[in-house]
């Protein structure tokens, strides 16, 4: 399927909506903007930035309430949900714009704050981060060998030359191996105490007490269902089912520009599906509909959440356009880009 064929599917998938109330809701979960609509407010960095702090700590409250009372266990799937969405909307959205200096306007709390949230998190600090998506995976070393990111899915075994069976099976193998999460989770602490400035080691350090006082307070089963298990084996599974769908990971052909390969290496990536035709019996039709709404609550928004949160579903708009000061609002950019393009 052609490029332009991809974009006519994708808005002819998302008008189907259009019968729908609250679309703007709709326009979050598919991640695509409906044509000529004008949204009810534009978002802003804080409004983002609030969003995932309240999914983030409001995903491990909830949990931690949850072990620690008499509560319907099968809500922790909610309230996980919640903390690893946040905990990757951060550090996908929240910080990578930061290093983009896109976040706020002055670059010192950029810098300040994507140093605190990796911190929390156990994630790159802000200047290993920069050097690495800033001055190389937008630059030179994208889709070569150099892209620390390709080369990392290809020594995992993601390469364009196996099958697309050999890579789900080893994409399923690579999600429930301990080897992948230790390797993964240690290079996030090392990250966190190797070759940092003074004034990082001290907060990382700091940080690792408060850790352990917080497990001490909770116990060990509570901390480690809460906080331990979404935020390193679900967050991790959660991070390469992104970074695998992120781009085309094939290496870029000799004579292709950084600024081609950004175009064609990069694709927007949709939640939802077409909503039921309005025909048959109303016995039919009633099924249909159940069917659509269940695989929506089960599959599409956990899909938005885990794996797409915040602006990851237009994240080619950010490779053609950088660090764009109304990153907030690229959904609804990226449509009119589109229709500029298709015209």
């Amino acid at each position: 399927m052609s490029t332009e064929q991809q974009m006519k599917t994708s808005q002819q998938v998302r008008e189907s909506y259009r019968k729908l109330p609250f679309q703007a809701f709709w326009t979050w979960l598919t991640g695509k903007e409906l044509v000529g609509r004008k949204p009810m407010w534009r978002s802003t960095s804080i409004e983002a930035l609030t969003w995932s702090l309240i999914w983030l700590f409001g995903g491990f409250f909830g949990s931690i309430y949850i072990l620690q009372n008499d509560v319907n266990p099968l809500l922790l799937i909610a309230t996980t949900i919640f903390s690893v969405s946040g905990a990757r909307y951060v550090v996908a959205t929240i910080i990578h714009q930061g290093v983009h200096n896109s976040l706020f306007i002055s670059p010192k709390l950029n810098k300040v704050a994507c140093e605190i949230l990796s911190t929390i998190l156990i994630v790159q600090p802000f200047d290993s981060y920069k050097q690495f998506h800033i001055d190389e995976h937008h630059e030179d070393a994208f889709s070569t060998v150099e892209d620390k990111d390709l080369a990392a899915l290809y020594k995992l075994g993601f390469k364009p030359n196996e099958s697309v069976k050999g890579m789900k099976i080893n994409l399923f193998l690579t999600c429930i191996s301990p080897k992948f999460h230790i390797l993964y989770l240690w290079g996030r602490i090392k990250s966190n105490f190797v070759g940092l400035p003074t004034y990082r080691l001290v907060m990382s350090v700091l940080w690792l007490c408060s850790l352990s006082s917080i497990a001490v307070n909770l116990g060990a089963s509570t901390f480690a269902l809460a906080i331990v298990i979404p935020m390193t084996i679900i967050y991790q599974i959660c991070s390469i089912l992104h970074l695998l769908t992120e781009h085309v990971w094939i290496i870029r052909k000799d004579g292709m520009s950084i600024e081609q390969s950004h175009i064609s290496h990069c694709l927007g990536r949709f939640s939802g599906q077409p909503t039921p035709a309005n025909s048959g019996s109303i016995l039919k039709q009633s099924f249909n509909w159940i069917v659509w709404f269940t695989a929506h609550a089960i599959y599409h928004l956990p899909v938005r959440m885990l794996v797409l949160q915040g602006t990851l579903t237009v994240h080619d708009w950010h490779h053609r356009f950088g660090g764009h000061p109304d990153w907030a609002n690229t959904i609804h950019h990226r449509e009119k880009h589109v229709q500029k393009l298709m015209t």
